[in-house]
């Protein structure tokens, strides 16, 4: 894995990305994606479609606070199958970085998520229509990124 800072246990990795992945899918794999991001904004972050046997999911973090309807935390997990396909997250506070990388629920039923094992990975596409789509594989390598796709814009 190559990081864009030095890993320290007690702050959030930056941008993460998985070189051996890349090499073997021809495209580059994001484990963890670290965008710019400013206190006030809102970025917006849309489900297109889920197509794994695995609850597929999204999460979000920051060194600061992040606002979702209401709630206040610095870090959440959104599900593909919850009550709303477009979510609106405020930036609160922030160290000016939203982390964000794609979960699978395990084990099944349990709400509890992982993320990060053998081909978990994004690959990022720039629509340039301002959102920037994330096609997904949630485990095991050859299985294909379309597990989950998502998009995210700052708006």
């Amino acid at each position: 894995m190559t990081m864009n800072r030095p890993f320290s246990p007690n702050r959030l990795p930056g941008r993460t990305v998985h070189p051996a992945l890349t090499a073997q899918v021809g495209l580059e794999v994001v484990r963890i994606e670290a965008i710019p991001v400013s206190a006030g904004e809102v970025v917006q972050i849309r489900f297109e479609r889920a197509t794994s046997i695995r609850r597929q999911g999204v999460w979000l973090a920051t060194e600061g606070v992040l606002e979702i309807g209401g709630e206040d935390r610095p870090q959440f997990v959104l599900w593909a199958d919850g009550a709303s396909t477009q979510i609106e997250v405020t930036i609160v506070k922030t160290d000016g970085l939203i982390r964000f990388n794609n979960v699978y629920e395990f084990p099944p039923g349990s709400g509890l998520h992982r993320s990060q094992m053998n081909g978990s990975g994004m690959i990022r596409r720039d629509r340039g229509d301002g959102w920037i789509e994330y096609a997904c594989n949630d485990f095991g390598i050859g299985e294909g990124f379309e597990k989950l796709i998502f998009s995210i814009r700052s708006r």
